[in-house]
């Protein structure tokens, strides 16, 4: 039951006066079995997003305790992986130096409390008001989180700290990326040799005009390869004159950019189902925002 299904019963029994009389039980009793009734009718019509076989499916591969079953970083994809082979591509990674430390010990504990200290000498010193440190000031005795991407996280009962880069999922890091990379494009003027004649960033992604052999091109990238080695930025040219970037395809033709739509070979195309127990606004503004995708994205009808 939705609560639109709930909200349209109050309005029917409210209609019929039939919520202000006591004395009307049996009127009451009535029209909710008919409304379970209508109710029932609707839910056995709609179809089921799984069939019976691959939810059998998605309870085998859960027992099977030899995967690791998870969603990828970007996009709707579910990945299944041996977990042996998980583990030991994670390994690899944690092994890194210049980007995690391995801990003898949880060092949450004590980074809450050197936080919660910090904010109360702000408002000690009167830069914060008591509402914005009630605010700021996290919960005591947080749980280490049990994910590799992390500040400080626990992967395979083992403790690390991430002691380069920004974390994955933090609210921060789409900010600090932009500053770092602002700060970082600033030496594209110490390049001696051929530049881009347009140089365009969205965060991380950049997309270039330019004019010159691809030797130059190549060249040009190695340089800013050179500029932070924790930072290596990959080349993709255009392919029969169609180059994508983000979620837009850039076709050139003769002298004229065509842009439209763009999605990733990875995109699975699935979206909400109509029938979902979800509220109807969910659904038509999913409708209404690919819509906006397409006009915004697509240089012509």
């Amino acid at each position: 039951m939705t609560s639109l299904d709930i909200e349209y019963m109050y309005c029917c029994m409210d209609k019929n006066l039939l919520l202000k009389n006591t004395d009307n039980a049996n009127e009451v009793k009535a029209m909710l079995n008919d409304f379970g009734n209508k109710l029932k009718k609707k839910v056995d019509k709609e179809l089921p997003n799984l069939s019976s076989e691959e939810l059998n499916a998605i309870s085998t591969l859960l027992n099977e305790h030899s995967l690791v079953i998870s969603k990828i970083d970007k996009g709707n994809t579910v990945v299944v992986m041996n977990k042996f082979d998980y583990l030991v591509k994670a390994k690899e990674i944690l092994d890194d130096k210049r980007a995690f430390k391995n801990l003898n010990h949880n060092i949450t504990d004590k980074r809450e409390n050197e936080f919660i200290k910090f904010l109360l000498q702000l408002k000690k010193n009167k830069m914060i008001n008591p509402e914005e440190y009630k605010l700021m000031r996290p919960d005591t005795g947080s749980r280490t989180p049990e994910v590799y991407f992390l500040t400080n996280f626990i992967f395979n009962n083992e403790h690390y700290a991430q002691i380069n880069s920004v974390s994955m999922g933090s609210h921060l890091a789409p900010i600090l990326a932009h500053l770092y990379m602002s700060e970082l494009e600033e030496n594209i003027n110490n390049f001696i040799g051929k530049k881009p004649s347009i140089f365009s960033r969205y965060v991380d992604a950049i997309f270039m005009i330019f004019h010159g052999a691809q030797r130059e091109i190549e060249l040009f990238v190695k340089f800013m390869n050179n500029l932070e080695p924790s930072i290596k930025f990959t080349l993709e040219m255009q392919k029969d004159n169609k180059l994508p970037f983000l979620d837009v395809m850039i076709e050139r033709n003769n002298m004229e950019l065509i842009t439209y739509v763009y999605r990733k070979p990875t995109d699975t195309g699935l979206y909400l189902r109509w029938t979902s127990n979800q509220p109807r606004n969910y659904k038509t503004n999913l409708i209404k925002c690919l819509c906006t995708r397409a006009k915004r994205k697509c240089s012509s009808d």
